[in-house]
């Protein structure tokens, strides 16, 4: 094994969980204090890992890691170290403006497969109308996948398929008020996703990058504003979106015990990094892409319910780490953990 390989391929199984033979390293940029490598994942065909490293006083450091398709993996590997002159970037056939400018709000714990432009111009002429152009963009990453809090996005075949029965379930149960959304616009509208409770998110042909929020239990319709990344906030009420993927649920963790609930939210809100931070009339509710998952507590003055739906420890070490650090500051606050 090449040395550059053999002091930085360990450092991959301690910070990712990931173990790679060397001959699995497509390509790779070395320069005096960052690194990047360039690998093939034998799970998924086509798609590559880069591998960020930085160079500390005691060595070499695993850092953040991207997955992509062949070709942005390759555009990600070329771009210039620090230190090193800034080259003209090139152009990409498909601009991705909205997530490139909001990469940081998009946190995934299980990756979906990514939809390829076909699919989606093939729903579009079906359905009449274009997509959000971020709604194309977060297909053509994420995939038609679920995030953390229950909804769904769409798979552009399902938007076809699901578009007639949708619209003939809103004529007989609407009964939202919006200016912006008449019942008439509705019914020309197209749903993009779905949550567990029966809400959806639409958006109306002739304004497509505009989406709006049906909820249950919603007497007027959420206007949610302009861009499919900064609405999907908007209507998570969160900084973060908690890509969970489609291979099942995650992991949940829950304890009780006789502490008031405001001192679990006080030492949660002091002990990791919250995305979300939401009271309400029966306890609190919280998103932590640091714990890859979400947080509920329930409760009283008198004790309390906590609940965790948080990544599978063997999705990210740092995500284990985060989880290990709450239940150990819970347990020591004299909650137990319920199985």
């Amino acid at each position: 094994m090449e040395p550059e390989l053999e002091e930085l391929l360990p450092l991959l199984v301690r910070a990712h969980e990931r173990s790679f033979a060397p001959e699995a390293v497509v390509a790779r940029r070395m320069g005096e204090r960052q690194a990047r490598l360039m690998i093939s994942l034998p799970e998924s065909p086509g798609r590559f890992g880069v591998f960020y490293f930085a160079r500390s006083s005691a060595g070499w450091v695993a850092r953040h890691a991207a997955f992509r398709e062949e070709s942005e993996a390759r555009a990600l590997l070329d771009e210039p170290l620090d230190g090193e002159p800034q080259a003209p970037r090139r152009a990409r056939a498909e601009p991705i403006t909205e997530l490139e400018g909001a990469r940081g709000d998009v946190v995934v714990v299980r990756a979906g497969k990514p939809v390829d432009a076909a699919r989606i111009d093939a729903a579009e002429r079906a359905l009449g109308t274009r997509l959000p152009a971020g709604a194309r963009t977060f297909l053509r990453t994420h995939g038609p996948v679920a995030l953390a809090e229950g909804l769904t996005l769409f798979s552009p075949e399902r938007m076809v398929e699901e578009l007639d029965a949708w619209r003939e379930d809103l004529a007989t149960t609407w009964s939202w008020e919006c200016d912006e959304l008449p019942l008439a616009h509705a019914l020309e509208s197209v749903c993009v996703a779905s949550h567990d409770d029966g809400s959806s998110l639409l958006f109306h042909s002739a304004e497509p990058d505009r989406l709006f929020a049906l909820g249950r239990y919603d007497e007027e319709a959420r206007d949610l504003g302009l861009g499919f990344v900064p609405a999907l906030l908007a209507y998570e009420r969160s900084s973060r979106l908690l890509v969970v993927g489609v291979d099942g649920p995650l992991v949940r963790v829950q304890f009780e015990g006789d502490i008031p609930a405001t001192a679990v939210v006080a030492t949660l809100r002091s002990l990791i990094r919250l995305d979300r931070d939401v009271p309400h009339d029966d306890g609190w509710d919280g998103l932590s892409s640091e714990l890859r998952g979400t947080i509920v507590v329930d409760g009283d003055d008198e004790g309390c319910q906590v609940e965790l739906e948080v990544a599978p420890s063997f999705v990210l070490s740092s995500a284990r780490r985060a989880l290990v650090r709450v239940t150990r500051r819970l347990h020591g606050l004299g909650l137990r953990s319920v199985t």
